[in-house]
């Protein structure tokens, strides 16, 4: 089935360390975008760190693409002709002030959490309860991957129906979330936006943030990278999804290029 719309994810996908995108991968989404193809951003840094990263890699402002943002896994930002994004409200305004009330609630779970690990020897960064309340949400990182995944099914047996919270875990951070968002929900969401079926969107993620638009919850078609985490590669794997051979940023030039070669073949 053709791809209309490819959707990344950032840090572990798009990016190398250090933030960088490749040439490579840059030229690749410009032959998809001249083909017809739409490029939207899917992520969970907030929007002036969107606009910094594609700007230092010279994606911004020259480029027709990205055609939209999604934004702390929550908010949705449309490109317009003048080449400009703006917001999708009033969803955005809605969805950031329910995540916010949810804070104390979040907060509390999480110090129960911490007193669990700190019994298993585990301990985290200290929180930057100052951007916390800036963002609207919770996070703990972590200095293992696998200290992060154990806070993270810590933290599930304390949700229930009456909490509108999810816990997702990404890389070495879990951040507690409103339920009713999340990278999936948005994708579809956008992709409804943009009169693309969800059978035509392809999404690219590495990490267990990114599990709701990779598992084909929502119909979409998925990929993943070389250095993804484990789970993820297998979950790909099951769906009979594509996993470069590369990690990050060439890893998505060579999912994408497999993308145009499938496009022109049919």
């Amino acid at each position: 089935m053709d791809i209309e719309l490819i959707a990344l994810d950032l840090d572990g996908t798009l990016l190398d360390p250090g933030t960088r995108i490749q040439p490579e991968t840059i030229s690749v989404l410009d032959q998809f975008v001249a083909s017809g193809g739409l490029v939207v951003i899917d992520t969970g840094r907030p929007l002036p760190a969107i606009y910094r990263i594609l700007t230092d890699n010279g994606v911004l402002p020259g480029k027709p693409y990205p055609h939209a943002l999604i934004a702390e896994e929550r908010e949705i930002y449309l490109r317009g002709s003048d080449g400009q994004f703006e917001p999708l409200q009033p969803w955005n305004d809605e969805i950031i002030a329910a995540e916010k009330a949810l804070l104390p609630t979040a907060r509390a779970i999480a110090a129960k959490v911490e007193a669990e690990l700190k019994d298993e020897g585990i301990t985290g960064r200290v929180p930057d309860v100052a951007m916390e309340n800036e963002r609207g949400f919770v996070e703990r990182h972590f200095h293992r991957r696998e200290h992060a995944e154990r806070a993270r099914e810590l933290a599930e047996a304390y949700l229930s129906d009456g909490i509108p919270l999810r816990v997702v875990r990404n890389n070495r951070l879990i951040a507690f979330r409103h339920r009713d968002i999340g990278k999936g929900i948005l994708l579809a969401r956008l992709a409804e936006l943009l009169d693309v079926p969800q059978s035509k969107v392809f999404a690219v993620g590495d990490s267990h943030n990114d599990l709701c638009m990779l598992d084909g919850r929502f119909g979409f078609q998925s990929g993943t990278v070389a250095n993804a985490d484990p789970e993820i590669q297998e979950v790909i794997r099951q769906k009979g999804g594509p996993i470069a051979s590369q990690p990050t940023s060439l890893g998505v030039a060579e999912l994408v290029r497999g993308l145009m070669e499938g496009n022109s073949a049919r």
